[in-house]
C-alpha cells in the first residue's frame, strides 16, 4: 500500500535538483544507484566484519586489516582453491550462515524457520540470501517509513541501477501493490551467460513504472556466478565496463538478446545515462564499488552529456564525522566537493535516508 505520511529523520545540509526535483521524478527522468549500504542494518554490525568471518573460516594468513576487506578476503580465497566461483558461492554461503546465526538471537523471527534451514543443508543452498533475509522480515525498521528502499520504490521510475547483490529493491517495488519489478544483470564475463535475461524471454520489454527495470550491475545472489566480488573481479569488470560503446542501438534481439548483444547494457540505461539526473546513494569513497563505479561513469557519462541539457549528476556522500575536529571536516568537505565538481558530479551532505527522504518529499511537495 502506498505511504500516506513521511516525517524527516535527519537534516540535510545539501539540495537535489532544486525546483526541477518534481519535473524529473514525474518525468522519470532521475536514474538512482543504489549501493550495499542496507547489509549492516541486517547485521547489526559493520560490515567489514563479515570479511573478518570469512578470513578466519578459510584461515586467511593475511593481515588484519587486509582480512577487514572483502575484496582482498574473496581474492586470497579464489587464488587459494584456484576456483573464482568456488570463491563466490563461498561468500554466499558464508553471509547465508552470518544471518541464521544472528536471527537466532532474534526473538522477532520464526525460529522453526531457522532450524529447519539449519539442519538441512540441501535447503539452505537452494535458498537465496536474499529470499532467507525476506522470510525473515529483513530488513527491518520500526516504521515502514524509515526504509529508504521504500521510499525509492513509491517514486514513478522505471529503472534502478544498483551495485548491491541483493534484490531488497525488488521487494520494496513489489510491496507497494502496484509494481511488477523485473531483475537484469551486466553480463560481464561468460561464466554468466546461461544465467536467463528479461530481454530475451520478452524482446520487446521496456521499462516502465509499472514494470520497473532493476538493473545488477555487479551481480545478485540468485546466481552466485555472477557476483563481483574479489579484487580481480573489480579490474574485469572496470575492463569490461570501459569497452562499451555510449551509442544507443537496438539489436535484432529487441533490447538485449543472446550472443555478443547480451554483453551490452540495455539501451534505455544507455538513455537514462545521457540525458537523465543520476543519483549515487550510500558509497564510501573508499570502497571497491564506489571506485569502479565511479571511475566508469566519469568516463562514460561525460562524452555521452555534452551538448545535451540534463541534470547536474549528484553523488551522495555521507558528511566526515571527526570529534572535536570541525576545521579538519571542513577541508575534507572542500576538497570532495572541488574534487566531484570536477568530475560534474555535486556533492549532497546527509545521510542516505535524509537524501531519499528529501527526494520523496520535494517529489510529494511536503
Amino acid at each position: 500500500m502506498p505511504l500516506r505520511r513521511l516525517e524527516a529523520r535527519h537534516p540535510t545540509t545539501g539540495a537535489l535538483w532544486a525546483s526541477e526535483t518534481k519535473s524529473l521524478v514525474e518525468r522519470g527522468a532521475i536514474l538512482p544507484f543504489v549501493s550495499n549500504y542496507l547489509l549492516p542494518t541486517i547485521f547489526s554490525s559493520d560490515p567489514t566484519d563479515v570479511a573478518m568471518t570469512w578470513a578466519e573460516d578459510v584461515r586467511s594468513p593475511l593481515s588484519d586489516q587486509e582480512n577487514r576487506n572483502l575484496a582482498r578476503v574473496a581474492q586470497y580465497y579464489g587464488v587459494e582453491v584456484n576456483s573464482v566461483r568456488r570463491a563466490r558461492v563461498e561468500y554466499h554461503s558464508v553471509i547465508k550462515g552470518y544471518l541464521l546465526a544472528l536471527a537466532k538471537e532474534d526473538p522477532a523471527v520464526d525460529t522453526e524457520y531457522v532450524d529447519s534451514l539449519v539442519l538441512d543443508p540441501d535447503r539452505l543452498q537452494a535458498n537465496s540470501f536474499s529470499e532467507i533475509a525476506r522470510n525473515l522480515g529483513y530488513p527491518k525498521f520500526a516504521d515502514p517509513t524509515r526504509n529508504p528502499l521504500r521510499l525509492l520504490a513509491e517514486l514513478p521510475l522505471p529503472m534502478y541501477v544498483t551495485t548491491s547483490h541483493h534484490s531488497f529493491l525488488q521487494v520494496a517495488l513489489a510491496q507497494t501493490g502496484s509494481k511488477r519489478p523485473e531483475t537484469e544483470i551486466f553480463y560481464w564475463d561468460d561464466s554468466q551467460q546461461s544465467i536467463p535475461s528479461i530481454f530475451e524471454r520478452e524482446p520487446d520489454y521496456r521499462p516502465s513504472v509499472e514494470r520497473p527495470l532493476v538493473y545488477h550491475l555487479f551481480g545478485v545472489d540468485t546466481y552466485p556466478e555472477s557476483l563481483v566480488l574479489s579484487e580481480d573481479d573489480y579490474v574485469s569488470i572496470l575492463m569490461r565496463l570501459s569497452e562499451l560503446k555510449r551509442e544507443v542501438k537496438v539489436s535484432e534481439y529487441g533490447r538485449g538478446g543472446p550472443g555478443i548483444a547480451k554483453y551490452d547494457l540495455p539501451s534505455d540505461i544507455k538513455t537514462a545515462l545521457s540525458g537523465s539526473g543520476l543519483l549515487l546513494l550510500g558509497y564510501n569513497i573508499d570502497d571497491w564499488d564506489f571506485r569502479v563505479l565511479f571511475r566508469w561513469l566519469v568516463r562514460y557519462i561525460g562524452p555521452s552529456r555534452e551538448g545535451r541539457s540534463a541534470p547536474d549528476a549528484f553523488c551522495m556522500q555521507v558528511r566526515p564525522r571527526s570529534a572535536g575536529q570541525g576545521e579538519q571536516d571542513r577541508h575534507i568537505e572542500e576538497y570532495l566537493e572541488n574534487y566531484f565538481e570536477q568530475k560534474r558530479f555535486s556533492v549532497y551532505w546527509g545521510d542516505p535516508e535524509a537524501c531519499v527522504y528529501d527526494l520523496w518529499s520535494r517529489w510529494k511537495r511536503t
